[in-house]
């Protein structure tokens, strides 16, 4: 190995690694692969003879000045910078940032995926020790500036893809304040630019595709908490000013078809497609409505951009990607956003009940047991509609409503709440946390502040102390496979003894259910959330694990499983035991109900 770190021997893995050959052979497609997996390999006396001379590095960066890059070949360069950079972070960012306009280089061949790979290790770099003040370097070398110049229509969709691609890096891997590179990014100089490339394109290509994503990044990434949600426009951040400016034109785009072929699928011919174009709108849209801004609520109400995507909706009945934007956009409304006059867009403006009426009746007219491909989202949305706005009077006089929540959606909402195959009790039981100590089972437990879980254990459980019929449990349909009946064994003793109503044979029906609780805002405290939760005591009613999921925003939601004996406990009541809690709780569902 120490005969690699020789100059001569250098010099011919840095020759076989970073310079074309025309010839066909071994010199031209084995021997950079070979070279490039050598230089990578960790030999701290070949890394420490390269670093003495940087001839070597500008070999090695060399390929930014050629006006083409052959794509195999830096491939390998990109494999060989990218381990520099990471083994000698200090010296090869030392070296990088002596390079004149070194990053208008990489911007230059931004069309190239290796390079923008390593572009991508520098910009990151600064999380890493020796790394500090890259960020600040990239600024000043107008990082931003260059990327978002690629996303002009001039430039071909290989350009615009990899711009696209940093920029989201960018905002994914760095705060929305701290970082320069995104304070640049959301500037109104830089957001009127990109608005201005997207639109410029006729037809809409690439260039709009790619751009919109940008957008929506920042969107996920904004934490501005500092502005009031009644701010009014101008107030607001340039990249929600820009958007709404923009928001008319891209719900007139919604309504007119970017292309008029016609598709065959297996539901049948679909003409005309709704197209990616669309679809990013709507996603655009969705982030852009549960920003809570209530100025940008009135643009939605204004120029009834709900109305127009709920027309998508239903126009395509077998786009699950759009139903899913569509049902997160009815999700927000209903229940986290607080502005009434956006309900009632949504709901009366937009005749979402009327709308959710009539294609049940259609549905039922439907030969054969197919429904629409919607279906499963439209029980969603009607469910959260009869559970948050049941109250309001243009809902409670509803006849048909109350007609089709009793005939028709509280009998597919069972039906789709009913088991599915066999069910895993564990999946309901706080988990152990000693894996020696198998006969033991947590019938309660909760989280601490540091996120621990802490449970109050049964008695030893074993399988002598429960009266067990095999032939019987076979003939009803029950299952014996080993470490499964322990299991169910241990369920049986420790629930039985949460309720005296048993059959003859000792069954008693429970049900598995998981809550999903939504807090009144995000200051509320999570902890003290679960634990009041965990404080509603009723007969037959054991809770389980719980985890904590992201809602957006800061927001989070309590997530907290739950057995309890049918014939003790209603779902219905413990439901609104916990939506009682109004000074912490601001929505509850039903996400999994299983009997067992």
């Amino acid at each position: 190995m120490n005969s690699l770190s020789k100059p001569e021997q250098l010099n011919l893995l840095f020759e076989y690694a970073t310079i074309e050959v025309a010839e066909e052979g071994k010199r031209r497609d084995t021997y950079p692969y070979i070279a490039s997996e050598i230089l990578c390999m960790d030999i701290n006396e070949v890394i420490d003879a390269i670093y003495k001379d940087e001839k070597y590095l500008a070999q090695l960066y060399s390929m930014l000045d050629q006006p083409a890059i052959n794509p195999s070949l830096s491939s390998n360069i990109s494999k060989v910078a990218i381990n520099f950079l990471s083994r000698k972070t200090v010296e090869t960012m030392t070296y990088i940032k002596k390079q004149d306009k070194i990053i208008d280089k990489f911007i230059t061949h931004l069309d190239q995926s290796a390079i923008v790979d390593i572009l991508l290790k520098i910009i990151t770099i600064e999380e890493f020790q020796g790394g500090a003040g890259t960020l600040e370097w990239l600024e000043q070398a107008n990082l931003i500036g260059g990327i978002v110049a690629k996303l002009d229509p001039a430039f071909d969709s290989d350009f615009h893809e990899n711009a696209a691609f940093l920029l989201s890096e960018i905002v994914e891997s760095s705060g929305y304040v701290e970082s320069p590179l995104i304070a640049e990014l959301g500037s109104e100089q830089t957001i009127q630019k990109l608005y201005g490339f997207m639109f410029s394109e006729s037809p809409l290509g690439s260039c709009f595709i790619n751009g919109l994503t940008v957008m929506i990044k920042l969107m996920r990434k904004h934490k501005d908490s500092s502005i009031e949600v009644s701010a009014p426009l101008e107030k607001l951040d340039p990249l929600f000013k820009q958007s709404v400016t923009h928001s008319q034109t891209l719900n007139e785009l919604l309504k007119k078809p970017t292309s008029d072929l016609t598709f065959t699928t297996t539901t049948g011919p679909m003409s005309p497609p709704l197209g990616f174009y669309r679809l990013k709108i709507i996603e655009f849209f969705t982030e852009l409505v549960s920003s809570q801004y209530l100025c940008i609520d009135k643009v939605f109400v204004d120029h009834g951009i709900l109305s127009t995507i709920l027309d998508l909706f239903f126009q395509y009945p077998w786009n699950n990607i759009l139903h899913n934007q569509v049902g997160q956009i009815c999700e927000y409304i209903l229940t986290a956003s607080a502005n009434d006059e956006l309900k009632l867009a949504l709901i009366k403006d937009a005749k979402l009940v009327e709308r959710i009426i009539a294609v049940d009746k259609e549905n039922k007219k439907a030969v054969g047991p197919i429904q629409f491909g919607f279906m499963g989202y439209l029980n969603q949305i009607a469910r959260t509609i009869n559970r948050t706005q049941k109250d309001k009077a243009f809902i409670a006089e509803n006849a048909e409503w109350t007609t089709y929540v009793e005939q028709s959606l509280q009998p597919a909402l069972e039906n789709e709440d009913g088991l599915l195959g066999d069910f895993k009790l564990s999946l309901m039981m706080a988990q152990q946390d000693n894996d020696d100590d198998d006969d033991q089972v947590f019938v309660h437990g909760s989280l601490d502040n540091a996120g621990q879980f802490h449970g109050f254990q049964s008695n030893h459980i074993y399988e002598d102390d429960v009266e067990y019929d095999e032939e019987h449990f076979e003939e009803n349909g029950g299952h014996h496979d080993g470490d499964d009946d322990e299991e169910v064994l241990q369920w049986q003793h420790a629930t039985n003894n949460t309720g005296e109503n048993h059959a003859d044979n000792g069954f008693v029906a429970k049900s598995s259910v998981v809550f999903e609780i939504k807090p009144v805002d995000a200051e509320t405290d999570m902890s003290e959330l679960e634990n009041t939760v965990r404080s509603i005591n009723m007969d037959g009613l054991m809770w389980g694990n719980s985890e904590l999921l992201t809602v957006g925003y800061g927001i989070q939601k309590l997530s907290i499983g739950c057995v309890v004996v049918d014939s003790l406990v209603s779902t219905d009541d413990l439901e609104e035991k916990i939506a009682s809690l109004e000074d912490i709780v601001q929505s509850v569902d039903i996400v999994l109900f299983n009997k067992f």
